[in-house]
């Protein structure tokens, strides 16, 4: 049988180490995946203009506007997307009428991330949210941002 020898010295005491060349090397751990958390989805709070919420299997997504924009005041879109990997994206826009005013990207890594929206033209608003097939549940507000 063939072996490594391996000398090491440690605190000035040489000492040798038997290692078989045909061990076979130990079986590397493998992740295991969990199912993504639930979201809670919030009541909508005050100000609360739109939100679109993305569930069920297959995946729904349905959007409801309800209200309109205060003039002069900004807004912020605070979406979150779960998905069993993180690094999975997820897309949204803003409409006012048929114009994007805004849009953005957001990780699927259950996290609420805050952008900013528009600000308040006096009228409603339109929320498109569109997460990837691998997305387990998600939703988006549209809400004031300072409360």
């Amino acid at each position: 049988m063939a072996s490594l020898v391996v000398i090491g010295v440690v605190a000035g005491c040489a000492q040798a180490v038997s290692t078989p060349l045909d061990a076979s090397p130990s079986t590397p751990a493998v992740p295991v995946s969990s199912p993504p958390a639930m979201l809670e989805v919030p009541v909508p709070p005050d100000g609360e203009v739109a939100r679109a919420l993305v569930e069920g299997d297959p995946l729904r997504v349905s959007s409801t506007s309800t209200g309109s924009t205060e003039i002069g005041l900004g807004y912020v879109v605070d979406a979150v997307c779960v998905a069993r990997d993180a690094t999975t994206r997820a897309t949204y826009e803003l409409f006012v009428g048929a114009d994007a005013v805004s849009g953005g990207t957001i990780a699927c890594d259950g996290s609420i991330h805050r952008n900013t929206g528009m600000t308040g033209t006096g009228q409603g608003v339109r929320l498109e949210f569109d997460p990837p097939a691998e997305a387990t549940q998600a939703y988006a507000l549209v809400v004031p941002s300072a409360p």
